[in-house]
């Protein structure tokens, strides 16, 4: 995500971080002008946020970015030695469609940062573009 407007949250590992997650997701988009089936993006950050709670008092981040009207959102367990996303519910995001356009797991602790979750989502176009009025001048020459 270097080099891409994005942001992130660092968030507790705690039981209702899942739903904190959502509001921080949900929140920025609207920020950012894109209107979504909130509860279905929502339902897909508390699954994702759900991979990587275990209630252990640790650190836990949250990164979304936007391009071409998808968000790529990913959660970062900051643990190494942590047991990976469950598949069945890695399947059920996956089947999440339309919303989700594709998803994964990542178990590398190559960079320390444990292993994480990721999901690309589909997002409207953003209002702002949808309110834009064309104008047309005539010339009377």
């Amino acid at each position: 995500m270097a080099g891409k407007r994005g942001v992130n949250w660092p968030l507790e590992d705690r039981p209702w971080m899942p739903n904190k997650a959502r509001e921080r997701v949900l929140a920025q988009l609207r920020s950012w002008g894109y209107t979504v089936d909130e509860a279905s993006v929502g339902n897909v950050v508390a699954l994702l946020a759900a991979q990587v709670v275990q209630d252990t008092d640790s650190r836990v981040s949250l990164h979304m970015s936007p391009r071409n009207d998808q968000a790529l959102i990913v959660l970062l367990s900051h643990q190494s030695g942590r047991p990976p996303a469950d598949e069945a519910a890695m399947r059920t995001l996956a089947a999440t469609r339309p919303v989700v356009v594709s998803c994964g797991t990542d178990t590398s602790n190559e960079v320390d940062d444990g292993p994480s979750v990721w999901a690309v989502i589909d997002l409207t176009p953003p209002k702002r573009l949808a309110g834009l009025k064309l104008s047309k001048k005539l010339s009377t020459a």
